[in-house]
């Protein structure tokens, strides 16, 4: 029995408020003005001292008490003896009084309890139990010896003391988290600083303000009221903030300036958190984070920049093609001029026989004089002197000071006389000849930056065009053949241009196919672009720089009927007369409504993306379908694993044995039914990496030899000589396929012969490849004709009563012909009933002639009945299991225990981590992980169990049911060393740990 009498009743208070006895409302005072406020170690040593004089006592202490485990810490200690009371009490749980005093459901109380007396003493002890907040903890105050003050009394001072204690703790804990923060902080560029209620404002690391070139000593001791660096502009928005943000409590986000110390101005972007409330939800601190973004600003602003230059010099080179006259040019000079803040415009046409240059159009600022008047000559000069230079050139030039750049002194004189000192001049060159110039022209010396270079090339690309355009309809303004009667009479809207008059010319059918009144007459240009979308219009600029190159042109164009209803036509026309220089002047063409053909290929592209998104749907279901199945499957395989290895009777063993048996037949149609879909979707993929070629096939053949004899069946394996010891290709898909194909047979042949030949087929040396034929040949039932007519299409048995009788999903073959076609080969069977069945089949491989082995001609491997597996045990190792599952705990842990491994659960990644933590990597000999748990998935704690630098070399395994394609690459991406899938195969987990740690011992460790 107990120490402690559970029975006595809580002690009784007094009636009178305990504010109103006066030794008692003394020694609460006493103890709350001295803890009021902020509270040091100083403080509270003096608060126990204090209460062991007021009650007399012998000993006080403080204990934090863990209720789930029972294992107590001290806190506080008034006497510095407390480790009499308990002396081992931080390393084991405590006592039965105690932790019955723990358990107790009131809140507060305080009781009697002589259990907790040292050894020797008499007297009372007293116990104050206090709940934390957090209900997994409590407090307990212990004080032995005699007391002088009541109970209520020592009640309440106790209260007081385990409330300031635990929030002197926290404030400690709180200070060295920002203190370790300052100093993480002070790596950064960034400007961390907080603010409290009490205190203001303080920054926490010194990089963030040194970058604003401000001295280190003044930055630790400034306070953010006292030297703010922020723009005074930028205070009052800032200050509006965080007011709004003391008030409500939440955080916010703004963008401010900041002036260095040199004067000049950077941005930051500010990212306020509030990190503590008041009772009233008002901001009692805060936190913020200022992140230097001038650059990010700046780029931004270059970004807008140049997307009003591209729209500027859209909208400029639209106004240019569409000008008609050599009048409207000079418009054109006038808004070029301004928006470089340029003095003076010239545009010159050239003849490229002649060489005689005319002033085209001009523009210059307001109070300067036009050319003509300056310089006479400049209206109409020959290919003599600066136009003669220009055309030696071949290109434009630029010239940011002419007197000093200009060797020419001709040149310099004509510039001098108008005034120029800095130009830019860029030509129009068509075949190979000069046709135009267009200058800028500055009165002072002057950088031209990129943009007023591709500025000057853009519109000059821009007039050329439309010059040529004009003048290709001057010439071609006289001719006036459209071949009437063909346009009129066909089905088609047919149309004519004329590109030296500007018109086109349409048949009936094309205003009758719009809704639009017939025109008798060619219309002009612009009158084509009201029956075009304005989004194709950009096309028709297109088209007649193609017109220049290219005799067919052919546009899909959308027509806007009168309703406004839109068509689609496909235009095709041809270039039928062209001047001496190769300039199209006449081209005529068809329209075709190809509206119809448009919508089929919309509802073609919409029915394609349906079709992928319904593929990604079934990729997800699958996925899900694997894992949530492989889950309780590796329940079921891991117990019946475990049971058949627990001493069961003969008839239970059979039990379990139909059990594990069905459950591994109920995996192999799940695989069949997952891979037979990645196929179908195109997800399958096949791997390239060498292996050993005849110890895989001997394995497997072990492996089903087993089966094979259940069968009755005597199950053979003959390789010839000139078979290589090792290839390149997929092992796990050939081993796919040979299990399937010898499983089939086994399954079909009773007290018979089931055989394995492997051959070689064909060897080219030149590209390293080798072609390798299987034959599986069986004494079983056979197949008809017919039956082998259907045999590799899916869900298609042999016969009905097939499927009941040897059941099956009708995918095996279908996988394996897919498989080996993926692998370049094809596969074949040959068979009549009741004489057995073969099936040949060939793989294309790279054949590793570095390591292939010696033929021996004629060698013959039999497979023997059965092969003892290896089960040695590990004792000594230690394995950190994180398992959310329950049922596979217990599998993994029984499995692991017959390898004499002991295991540390884990419920989840969270725990892992924290389990890794507490002990150390060096605790640990490996970790098998989940990879889908709550709280903390298994790829998340594997990072962050590879941030430890203690853990970097521990091995991590995948234990886990995610086996779809891609999964294990994910789990090696994220730091593991090897996956391996659910359900668990026994053999398979102690290989892998045994590699892992046979490599560690071959290492010299232990």
């Amino acid at each position: 029995m107990s120490d402690i009498d559970l029975a006595l009743p809580a002690p009784e208070r007094s009636s009178v408020h305990p504010r109103e006895s006066a030794p008692r409302a003394c020694l609460f005072r006493t103890l709350a003005e001295m803890l009021a406020g902020r509270v040091c170690d100083q403080a509270l040593t003096e608060a126990f001292q204090v209460l062991l004089r007021q009650t007399n006592s012998s000993h006080i202490a403080l204990w934090l008490v863990e209720r789930e485990s029972g294992y107590i810490s001290c806190l506080a200690d008034g006497t510095s003896e407390a480790v009499q009371l308990y002396p081992k009490a931080s390393a084991q749980p405590l006592t039965e009084a105690v932790a019955t005093l723990s358990q107790r459901p009131r809140l507060q109380y305080l009781v009697r309890c002589d259990a907790l007396l040292p050894a020797g003493e008499t007297g009372p002890a007293l116990v104050l139990n206090t709940p934390l907040p957090e209900h997994t903890q409590c407090a307990l105050l212990v004080l032995t010896g005699s007391s002088l003050v009541s109970d209520a009394e020592l009640q309440d001072a106790g209260e007081v003391l385990v409330a300031a204690t635990l929030r002197h703790l926290r404030e400690k804990n709180a200070r060295a988290s920002v203190d370790d923060l300052s100093r993480i902080l002070n790596f950064s560029d960034s400007i961390y600083a907080s603010w409290h209620q009490n205190e203001g404002w303080h920054y926490h690391n010194v990089n963030g303000i040194l970058e604003l070139g401000y001295a280190k000593d003044d930055i630790s001791i400034r306070s953010l009221e006292a030297s703010n660096p922020m723009h005074p502009d930028d205070w009052k928005e800032a200050y509006d903030l965080f007011e709004k943000a003391f008030q409500q409590g939440a955080g916010y986000q703004h963008q401010y300036r900041a002036i260095s110390a040199e004067g000049d101005t950077r941005w930051y972007h500010a990212e306020v958190t509030v990190t503590e409330t008041n009772a009233d939800g008002s901001t009692s601190e805060l936190v913020s984070i200022s992140r230097h973004i001038t650059d990010m600003r700046r780029a931004a602003e270059r970004a807008v920049r140049n997307a009003n230059l591209e729209k500027w010099l859209v909208a400029k080179c639209n106004a240019i093609f569409n000008c008609n006259t050599f009048d409207s040019m000079r418009a054109v000079l006038q808004e070029v001029g301004s928006y470089l803040d340029v003095d003076r415009c010239t545009l010159r046409v050239l003849d490229p026989e002649t060489l005689c240059s005319n002033l085209m159009a001009e523009w210059q600022k307001p109070g300067l004089k036009p050319l003509a008047d300056l310089y006479p000559e400049a209206t109409s000069q020959t290919g003599e002197g600066w136009i003669g230079r220009l055309i030696a050139l071949g290109q434009g030039y630029v010239v940011g000071d002419i007197p000093r750049e200009v060797p020419s002194a001709k040149l310099v004189n004509y510039y001098g006389t108008i005034g120029i000192q800095a130009c830019v001049t860029q030509p129009m060159i068509y075949g190979g000849k000069l046709t135009g110039i267009l200058s800028l022209m500055h009165r002072a010396p002057r950088h031209w930056s990129a943009t007023d270079l591709r500025v000057a090339k853009e519109i000059t690309d821009a007039i050329h065009i439309a010059i040529l355009r004009n003048r290709l309809l001057d010439e071609l303004r006289a001719t006036d053949e459209r071949f009437q009667l063909a346009m009129e009479s066909s089905t088609y809207g047919l149309w004519d241009e004329d590109k030296v008059n500007g018109t086109f010319y349409f048949s009936p059918h094309f205003y009758d196919h719009l809704g639009y009144p017939r025109a008798e007459e060619p219309v002009p240009r612009e009158r084509l672009l009201q029956y075009i979308h304005p989004g194709d219009h950009h096309k028709l600029f297109q088209q007649a720089e193609l017109e220049w190159h290219e005799d067919a042109i052919e546009l899909e164009l959308r027509h806007v009927k009168r309703d406004g209803s839109i068509v689609w036509m496909l235009s095709r026309g041809k270039v039928v007369k062209r001047d001496r220089h190769g300039q199209p002047l006449r081209v005529v063409g068809a329209n075709m409504d190809i509206s119809e053909q448009k919508k089929t290929l919309s509802q073609l592209s919409e029915a394609r993306e349906l079709a992928e998104e319904a593929n990604r749907a079934k990729s997800e279901f699958l996925e899900r379908m694997s894992h949530e199945i492989r889950t309780p499957m590796n329940a079921i395989l891991g117990m019946a694993y475990l049971t058949l290895d627990s001493g069961l009777d003969k008839e239970q063993r059979s039990y379990v044995q139909d059990i594990d048996g069905a459950a591994k037949s109920l995996l192999h149609i799940i695989d069949d039914i997952l891979d037979f879909s990645k196929i179908e979707s195109g997800q399958l993929k096949m791997v390239s990496e060498r292996f050993e070629l005849r110890e895989e096939v001997l394995r497997l053949t072990k492996l089903l030899s087993v089966r094979a004899a259940q069968a009755g069946n005597e199950l053979s394996l003959e390789i010839d000589g000139n078979v290589p010891a090792a290839v390149v290709g997929d092992k796990n898909r050939l081993g796919q396929i040979l299990i399937n194909l010898l499983g089939n047979a086994i399954k079909f042949t009773s007290q018979g012969q089931v055989r394995l030949r492997v051959y070689l087929v064909d060897q080219d040396a030149r590209i390293n490849s080798i072609t390798l034929g299987f034959s599986v040949i069986d004494s079983g039932i056979g197949l008809n004709r017919d039956q082998i007519a259907t045999l590799f299409e899916p869900f298609v048995q042999a016969e009905g009563s097939t499927s009941r009788k040897y059941g099956g999903t009708g995918l095996g073959l279908a996988i394996c012909k897919h498989l080996v076609e993926m692998m370049g080969g094809s596969i074949q069977c040959s068979s009549s009933p009741a004489t057995g069945t073969t099936f040949d089949f060939t793989v294309v491989c790279k054949q590793n002639l570095a390591q292939a082995g010696v033929p021996v001609a004629g060698r013959r491997e039999e497979q023997s009945d059965s092969q003892a597996t290896s089960n040695a045990g590990f004792p000594g190792r230690r394995v950190l299991l994180a398992e959310d599952n329950p049922v596979n705990q217990r599998v993994a842990r029984g499995i692991l225990a017959k390898f004499d491994i002991e295991v540390v659960t884990a419920n989840n990644g969270a725990e892992a981590v924290e389990r890794l933590c507490e002990a150390g990597a060096s605790k640990f000999d490996a970790v098998l992980m989940d990879i889908e748990m709550p709280v903390l998935d298994g790829l998340s704690a594997c990072r962050a169990i590879r941030e430890r630098s203690d853990c970097r070399q521990l091995p991590i395994i995948a234990m886990t049911a995610h086996a779809m394609s891609g999964d294990r690459e994910r789990c090696l991406a994220a730091g593991m060393n090897e996956h391996v899938p659910k359900p668990i195969d026994p053999q398979r987990l102690r290989d892998v740990l045994a590699g892992f740690w046979q490599q560690t011992q071959g290492d010299g460790e232990p």
